[in-house]
């Protein structure tokens, strides 16, 4: 099956100062272990990514330089995990058709944002519709699709299933550089175009589950 994977940022770099190595070591021996899957992973930019975000605003630095900024530093995380997986995998930076191109080349893809205004989600989308991806998995550091915002209100509740309309409807339109967003409004656009399966997750083991074809703790949308 060929699968594009949205790695989230804050999964591998939870603080500004801090790679988790131990996640990136189960990753790769776990992504390797399942040699009847192609992949292509995108990175996002974890909480360094924030941090130059926040700089740049309060620098007053024009939006464009800011989207251009945040895209580089995904393209830095894509090198250093494309890096760690050595010989199995390629770093490719390039437009989603582009990249799709080269997925026959029987290795990982990895790869970051692509265009300004997009974030990594948006170009993982655009991979997948070029690649004609079975599923889309989107590993991020909260365990579940919620009604509203669970850091902001205490009645948010989980959502096992749902569709991409009614995702829609959660996210809203709005988008800004570093949002702290599930998914990009024109990622959920796209997905919803080709319609492809979404499973949304943290965590390693539940990555397993998702690539073994088994129940996971997450959130599935369709």
């Amino acid at each position: 099956m060929d699968i594009v994977i949205s790695l989230g940022g804050s999964v591998f770099i939870p603080d500004s100062d801090r790679i988790d190595t131990d996640f990136l070591k189960k990753f790769k021996k776990l992504i390797l272990g399942f040699k009847q899957h192609r992949f292509v992973i995108v990175c996002g930019g974890g909480k360094i990514c924030r941090t130059y975000v926040d700089a740049a605003q309060e620098l007053g630095i024009k939006a464009l330089d800011i989207h251009v900024l945040g895209r580089d530093i995904t393209l830095v995380n894509a090198k250093l995990v494309a890096a760690y997986f050595g010989e199995h995998a390629v770093y490719i930076h390039g437009a989603p058709e582009y990249i799709a191109d080269r997925f026959s080349e029987n290795k990982i893809i990895l790869t970051g944002g692509y265009r300004p205004g997009w974030n990594t989600d948006v170009n993982a989308a655009y991979l997948a519709e070029h690649i004609r991806a079975k599923l889309f998995i989107n590993l991020t550091d909260v365990d579940h699709i919620y009604t509203k915002d669970p850091r902001k209100y205490d009645d948010a509740k989980p959502l096992q299933s749902l569709t991409w309309q009614q995702f829609k409807e959660i996210l809203g339109r709005d988008f800004k550089p570093g949002a702290n967003m599930p998914f990009h409004p024109l990622a959920a656009d796209v997905c919803e175009r080709i319609g492809i399966k979404m499973a949304f997750l943290k965590g390693i083991e539940n990555l397993d589950k998702v690539l073994k074809d088994e129940q996971f703790r997450g959130t599935i949308v369709f």
